[in-house]
């Protein structure tokens, strides 16, 4: 009987630590304004698309500034098919009114850089934005 009971919680444990779709299964995403990001996570297909970066006032690092400034940006995600648009406020460079961080069909996106970091100098062009987001499986 012990060898019953020790054999089905043997095989019960085993089961269970296979999972591999554990919440907190994270993936980061660099998408430009040039293409969208997809990849396979729990077992579904997550697309994420910089549409447009809406703000950029962050103080160029070659300049003085008053504030620290903000950046957002537009996004579309899709997941599992369905997509939405978000504007999103870069970590650290908040903008009121944006959240960085965005819940959707099980998923939370967060906004935590934009590059290339703006120069006083150098002005870039548009083409080169590129955002890094952070993709947490709930």
């Amino acid at each position: 009987m012990k060898q019953l009971i020790f054999a089905a919680l043997s095989l019960t444990f085993v089961a269970f630590s296979c999972n591999k779709d554990l919440p907190g299964e994270t993936a980061a995403f660099v998408v430009d304004v040039t293409r969208c990001n997809d990849t396979i996570l729990d077992n579904r297909a997550v697309k994420v698309c910089l549409d447009s970066v809406v703000t950029d006032s962050r103080c160029p690092s070659d300049a003085q500034c008053i504030s620290k400034g903000a950046a957002t940006a537009r996004f579309t995600f899709t997941v599992g098919g369905q997509s939405t648009t978000q504007t999103l406020s870069l970590k650290d460079f908040e903008y009121p009114g944006y959240a960085n961080q965005f819940t959707y069909n099980g998923f939370q996106f967060e906004f935590i850089s934009l590059e290339p970091y703006p120069l006083a100098s150098v002005p870039q062009p548009y083409s080169a934005y590129k955002a890094e987001l952070r993709l947490t499986r709930l």
